[in-house]
C-alpha cells in the first residue's frame, strides 16, 4: 500500500532482517508511543511471538509498526484460523496523519489474503473507537488465553475482524496460546 511517500511493508519474521537503524527507530517509537503504558499491568502477560512484522514507512523510515501472528484456535468449539495483531504503535510526531489507519487497512487486506477466518487484537478501552473506525468489532464473548502455563479469561478489550461481516460473532474463543 503506497501513497504520498508512505508505504506499508509486511515482512515474514523468520526472514525479517531489520537494520540496526530500523531496530533503533522501532524501539524509540515504542518508548515514545507507549509513554502511558502500564508496564506493571501489561508486562505480566505472556505474548505470542510474531510471524510477520508490519512497517509503515514514510520516505523509507519507519513511522509505525505492528506484529502479526497466525494460529489455529477454536471459536465456539470449532477450529478456526486466526491472525492476531499486536503492538501497533505510531511515532507521536506522525500521529493524526492517517498512517496507522492505512497500516490497519493493509493488515486487513493481508488477513483476508492469508485466508484467516478471523482477525483478533486485544487493547485498552481507549483504543476501541480507533479500531472500530478501521472495521474491527468489539468482541463481547469470552476470550481464553494461555499465560505462563495457565489458562485464563482475558481481562481487557478484544476486537475481531470478521471475514464474513454479516455472520454472527462467536461467543467464546480459545486462542490455544498466549495473546498477540
Amino acid at each position: 500500500m503506497q501513497g504520498a511517500g508512505f508505504n506499508v511493508e509486511i515482512r515474514q519474521s523468520s526472514a525479517c532482517v531489520m537494520t540496526p537503524d530500523e531496530r533503533q527507530i522501532i524501539a524509540r517509537i515504542a518508548k515514545r508511543a507507549f509513554v502511558d503504558y502500564d508496564t506493571q499491568y501489561w508486562g505480566k502477560f505472556e505474548w505470542a511471538p510474531a510471524d510477520w512484522q508490519v512497517f509503515g514507512m514514510l520516505e523509507g523510515v519507519p513511522v509505525c509498526h505492528a506484529k502479526l501472528t497466525k494460529r489455529k484456535a477454536t471459536a465456539d468449539d470449532k477450529q478456526v484460523t486466526i491472525i492476531g495483531m499486536g503492538g501497533l504503535k505510531t511515532d507521536p510526531d506522525h500521529q493524526g496523519r492517517g498512517f496507522a489507519g492505512r497500516l490497519m487497512s493493509a493488515i486487513r487486506d493481508f488477513i483476508m489474503k492469508e485466508g484467516a477466518d478471523l482477525g483478533l487484537l486485544v487493547c485498552g478501552a481507549n483504543l476501541v473507537p480507533f479500531y472500530e473506525k478501521c472495521g474491527w468489532q468489539a468482541f463481547r464473548g469470552e476470550l481464553l488465553v494461555q499465560c505462563h502455563g495457565q489458562q485464563l479469561v482475558w481481562p481487557e478489550r478484544t476486537m475481531l475482524l470478521a471475514m464474513e461481516p454479516t455472520g454472527p460473532l462467536p461467543n467464546r474463543i480459545d486462542l490455544c496460546g498466549p495473546p498477540f
